[in-house]
């Protein structure tokens, strides 16, 4: 394990935070080079999953970075209510149908699909309705990303063993590959934002669109 310095003084805080946060902006590689290659054979648009945020360092992440801003202005945010809220009102009739029926209720699973559904139609302009159908692949895809025990015990070795990290990812591809008879999340999710991009390059005007829908793919 690496040392690990926690900050707990306030004002030092800001000056990290904000004053002097140009000299702290970037982060540690989380992904080595070596891993990207194995990447690049195995999910092509992993490009995409490189400009995220999290994983650029220095003036690339500052263009990014304000490029997002922008997104959420006060009034981008306000502008952002009735379709939130319409993905709430959803939710709440599901759980009030499920009441008046006596049934259990799992909340973590309504949450995670009313967050995927208000992240979805937000960020992508796509209508996943993961509330109504619980069996989305899209949804399905993203709770084998983010709820694999085996995979998140590999990906925290590989954290501790950077040099290591190659054989860490390899195996957690590998442990979802297994488990789900030869399908990778992380491919089928970055084959959906192709398809977004593509769209909403080609008519930016297009909402809602269904990224599962077969006439899409």
């Amino acid at each position: 394990m690496k040392p690990v310095l926690l900050v707990a003084d306030p004002d030092l805080l800001k000056k990290i935070l904000i004053k002097d946060f140009h000299l702290f902006s970037d982060r540690p590689e989380g992904v080595p080079m070596r891993v990207h290659s194995f990447l690049d054979h195995i999910i092509p648009a992993s490009a995409i999953m490189d400009n995220l945020l999290i994983n650029l360092k220095g003036e690339h992440w500052k263009k990014v970075r304000s490029i997002l801003s922008p997104t959420f202005s006060a009034n981008k945010l306000k502008g952002m209510i009735p379709a939130v809220n319409q993905v709430c009102d959803s939710a709440l009739s599901i759980l009030e149908e499920k009441s008046r029926k006596g049934e259990i209720i799992d909340i973590l699973d309504i949450l995670q699909r009313l967050t995927l559904d208000i992240i979805s139609a937000q960020a992508f302009a796509m209508n996943v309705d993961s509330l109504k159908n619980p069996e989305d692949l899209l949804l399905r895809s993203a709770k084998i990303v983010f709820d694999l025990p085996f995979a998140s015990k590999i990906v925290f070795f590989g954290r501790c063993f950077p040099e290591l990290s190659f054989f860490a990812m390899a195996a957690s591809f590998l442990s979802m590959f297994i488990r789900n008879k030869g399908y990778i999340p992380p491919l089928k999710i970055t084959q959906v934002l192709e398809v977004i991009i593509r769209d909403r390059r080609s008519n930016p005007k297009v909402r809602y669109i269904h990224a599962f829908d077969n006439t899409k793919l």
